[in-house]
């Protein structure tokens, strides 16, 4: 119960963040380097050059060190915004060409060529390849899916930008991710979602390992849709049972209520800390008939009392208005949001057996 196993947790809410291993940056640690020794060699020649007795030539030998190293500080500044700029025009290139692709039914000869004939050399090149390859992957898969044509063009792609396997993962598993966010952003996982982000990351390569977190969440929607869909699975329960009752769910639950735990007034306004206590704390059934939580002692909601349910996915809560009950009752479990859709799918049938024909 302490382990939070809320779906959308605070991770999850935002798109992970895409950490290439190439770093476009200048080495700050050698040009700090070189100019300390540069300002050192310019202050030694002031020092030897201001007096005649002293050595004239080490002054100048120390002054030409001092200037060189400047002017190496120079040509690498210079040499660096050069490069880069030559990296950005090659990249954007490769997008313009990237839009022929998409006109020419994947003929990748445009493409092919503009790298052939690049000027563009080493890490600046592969700033330029690793960038194009970003935004390729995430137009690949923005209608959260691919066809068989889109995977033939993604390993040709693939073939011309020679990427290292390392940095090509990191951003296939920032697209999976991104389109993994776009299909659970309704909190629900169709048949055709389910299909498409899972033939998504065969095509792409992906392990279990490296979409663990999605993976989790995506088995936790395939059992909600499982139990708003389709008849609900009995299991075997722990618990004493009615004749011909039967249970569909078994897990640790609580009774909480909230509480105040101090009040205080700020800039005028009035705040309130609150927290829930636990009232009750056992196991937890899901029966054909009702409610159980067993532990010191046995409490009992019966399924025909519930008037309105409401799922606090995040807090793992779920908030019960019971007939002839002046506040909700409120029962804290770790798989809330599968709790919630059984329990919905049981008062469904509730109610439909009840209607007048």
């Amino acid at each position: 119960m302490e382990r939070s196993t809320a779906l959308f947790d605070s991770q999850q809410l935002y798109t992970k963040d895409l950490q290439m291993e190439l770093d476009l940056k200048r080495s700050t640690g050698r040009d700090l380097a070189y100019l300390i020794i540069a300002v050192i060699a310019l202050s030694a020649a002031g020092y030897f050059g201001s007096d005649p007795a002293r050595q004239v030539a080490l002054a100048w030998i120390c002054a030409a060190v001092g200037v060189g190293l400047l002017c190496v500080l120079t040509w690498r500044a210079a040499s660096f915004s050069f490069n880069k700029w030559k990296s950005t025009q090659l990249y954007k290139a490769m997008l313009k060409a990237l839009d022929g692709i998409r006109q020419r039914a994947s003929d990748l000869s445009p493409l092919k060529a503009l790298i052939d004939g690049s000027t563009v050399q080493h890490k600046y090149r592969d700033f330029a390849f690793y960038r194009f390859y970003r935004d390729y992957m995430e137009g690949l898969l923005a209608d959260a899916k691919l066809t068989g044509q889109e995977s033939m063009e993604l390993k040709a792609v693939e073939g011309l930008l020679q990427l290292d396997e390392p940095s090509a993962k990191t951003i296939k598993r920032w697209a999976f991710n991104k389109t993994y966010l776009a299909i659970i952003a309704d909190r629900r996982l169709s048949q055709e979602e389910d299909e498409n982000i899972t033939r998504a990351k065969e095509i792409l390569g992906l392990s279990n390992d490296d979409v663990q977190e999605e993976l989790e969440t995506l088995r936790t929607l395939r059992e909600v849709r499982r139990a708003q869909e389709e008849p609900l699975t009995p299991i075997q329960a722990n618990a004493q049972l009615a004749k011909n009752e039967v249970c569909f769910h078994q897990t640790r639950g609580r009774i909480v209520k909230e509480r105040t735990l101090r009040s205080y007034q700020s800039g005028g306004q009035r705040y309130t800390v609150k927290d829930m206590a636990i009232e009750k704390e056992g196991d937890f059934y899901l029966t054909s008939a009702r409610i159980l939580l067993v532990g010191a002692g046995v409490t009992t909601i019966k399924l025909e009392k519930v008037l309105n349910m409401e799922t606090d996915i995040d807090q793992n809560t779920i908030s019960l208005d019971i007939d002839n009950r002046k506040t909700p009752l409120v029962l804290s479990v770790p798989d809330s949001y599968v709790v919630s859709a059984k329990l919905n799918n049981l008062l469904r049938r509730s109610e439909s057996s009840v209607m007048p024909d």
